[in-house]
């Protein structure tokens, strides 16, 4: 379990974490982003993806995000048919917990194809040099593509004071027909066996968004696993 610290500027915005459970036959993948002060007062910021790959083949098969903004909530589902080569996704939106709109797409693609959170723990997992030149689909209620901009190795100051060698990457992301649009992250890495992504910066209109890697825990898993209950755990701790 990676634990963030989120920031706008120098405001604090809440906390944010990513965890790995090992569950049989498969990977599951939460990332959750939990608001704090001004956001959480005005009901905004909270989400959730969840990514399910195949332990064998290292694809996924299924992904789920959640975002609620005050009284509105959006839920999509992607199915992954490799057979067929095609993905389903499925949007729901909801408003004072009620269903007012339902959206469904298949999509075609060649090759291979992540979900967003499982690329990035490939991107964790993958030798620096598979990223170069190269650009990869990603499946979303439309179908993406991005390339990694490698931007070179630097010994940096991390939030807990220690020094770290880290590979900098800054992804660049477009939609089918579009070019590359100009990168807004940059996302370090460390250089080592553990390869811990440890601080992710956004470029936005006024100022930058943060995500400073602050805690790293160990989740002791049981054979009765409840991944929601080990959830509710971790955040009850932040």
């Amino acid at each position: 379990c990676l634990i963030y610290e989120l920031k706008w500027n120098f405001m604090n915005l809440g906390k944010a974490i990513i965890v790995c459970f090992d569950e049989k036959d498969r990977y599951h993948l939460v990332g959750i982003t939990l608001p704090s002060g001004i956001p959480a007062s005005i009901g905004y910021g909270y989400n959730r993806v969840d990514s399910f790959i195949n332990k064998k083949t290292g694809k996924p098969y299924y992904f789920y995000t959640y975002s609620k903004t005050r009284d509105k909530e959006q839920i999509i589902e992607i199915y992954f048919n490799w057979g067929a080569k095609q993905y389903t996704g499925i949007t729901r939106k909801y408003k004072d917990k009620k269903l007012i709109s339902t959206k469904k797409e298949v999509i075609k693609f060649d090759g291979e194809i992540f979900d967003c959170l499982g690329f990035f723990y490939f991107l964790r997992n993958g030798d620096i040099n598979t990223f170069k030149n190269n650009q990869f689909s990603i499946a979303l209620m439309e179908k993406w593509y991005l390339k990694i901009n490698f931007k070179g190795k630097e010994v940096k100051k991390l939030p807990n004071g220690e020094s770290k060698l880290v590979n900098i990457i800054e992804p660049l992301a477009r939609k089918e027909k579009e070019p590359f649009k100009k990168g807004i992250m940059d996302i370090w890495i460390t250089d080592d066996n553990e390869k811990k992504p440890v601080f992710f910066e956004g470029k936005l209109p006024v100022g930058k968004a943060l995500m400073n890697l602050v805690q790293v825990r160990k989740i002791e898993q049981k054979p009765d696993l409840n991944v929601n209950k080990i959830l509710q755990e971790i955040v009850s701790t932040l």
